[in-house]
């Protein structure tokens, strides 16, 4: 239960209902002027799988342009240029995450550089800079997983304080 709390937005089991659910967004600049636009709910939760700590596309390995294709394909079920909905999209990022989510997705993009640096090099020709890569990189996953768990503290903290209170239909998983 605690994974599925997030303090501001949340996937309705029915796309159609985001607005509902996530009703504080409809008062916020960029996406109270979506709001406005028919079929908005669709495309927030679109933007809820892109963006969001919880979805399984955020978390998966695919590239965010892929998740884009495969969202836009396979739930909105028709093309969509992405480029008309980046205010959105940069909006949701900045104001629907917390800063230790964003702490999170910051260390995760060091990890994923160092990673691919590591890699780019040559054993025979810069062995000492790729050793030091490998040799420091568990550093930076023992700090990656702590914000992890400083996150789910976050999140059950949250639970606790009456922050957020699922309902009875939300506990029992029939939420909107």
């Amino acid at each position: 239960m605690v994974e599925n709390i997030y303090c501001f937005a949340r996937q309705p089991k029915d796309p159609k209902n985001f607005w509902d659910l996530n009703p504080e967004l409809r008062y916020i600049a960029p996406f109270s002027k979506l709001y406005k636009e028919e079929g908005s709910a669709m495309m927030m939760t679109a933007i809820w799988m892109i963006c969001d700590p919880k979805s399984s596309f955020t978390n998966s390995s695919m590239p965010e342009e892929l998740c884009k294709e495969e969202v836009a394909k396979n739930f909105l079920k028709k093309p969509i240029k992405w480029s008309e909905y980046r205010e959105y999209i940069d909006a949701y990022k900045s104001v629907c995450k917390t800063k230790v989510e964003k702490e999170l997705d910051a260390l995760f993009l060091i990890l994923k550089e160092r990673q691919q640096s590591g890699e780019d090099l040559d054993w025979d020709t810069d062995f000492e800079k790729k050793d030091k890569i490998i040799l420091t990189q568990p550093t930076y996953y023992e700090k990656y997983f702590s914000l992890r768990a400083k996150l789910k503290e976050e999140r059950e903290e949250s639970l606790a304080h009456g922050k957020y209170t699922p309902s009875r239909m939300e506990a029992r998983g029939q939420d909107y």
